[in-house]
């Protein structure tokens, strides 16, 4: 049988922690109060390091981060709670379309236009608009199980 009950109950290993997750697409709304802001992105390392990145400036200003960025110029923060995993993906190549559906499916305004590894082709648009937003504040939160 395909679903058995003791695929349903037990669960052979733990979660992973969302902050030691890695190889993932993610999302962060800003933490300040009735702000819409949100960002796209993916990575490769653990999701707290990526976020912790975030959180400060670097030392290159030309890549300091959008997110730092917004949170210095609003007084605003962001915690691990504000972070949705949108997708999870090992393959480097995989991960930056992944992280190019997600954008255009949310439309993040902090991210910067043009950014992306890969554009996507309008061809997509049919099917990317049958993906539910995730980052929305007027919709429920959902956690992935990645």
């Amino acid at each position: 049988p395909w679903n058995t009950l003791r695929q349903k109950l037990v669960r052979v290993k733990d979660r992973v922690p969302k902050e030691k997750r890695a190889n993932v697409v993610y999302g962060v709304r800003c933490g300040g109060k009735d702000c819409q802001e949100c960002y796209i992105g993916e990575t490769k390392q653990a999701l707290g390091t990526r976020m912790n990145q975030h959180r400060r400036p670097s030392s290159n200003p030309a890549q300091t981060s959008a997110v730092y960025t917004h949170l210095r110029s609003a007084g605003h923060a962001f915690s691990l709670e504000n972070v949705v995993v949108l997708d999870r993906e090992e393959q480097w190549h995989r991960r930056g379309v992944k992280e190019a559906i997600w954008e255009r499916v949310e439309n993040p305004s902090l991210n910067k236009k043009g950014g992306l590894r890969h554009a996507l082709s309008h061809t997509w648009d049919r099917a990317v608009n049958l993906i539910d937003s995730r980052l929305s504040r007027d919709i429920p939160r959902y956690v992935t199980g990645c």
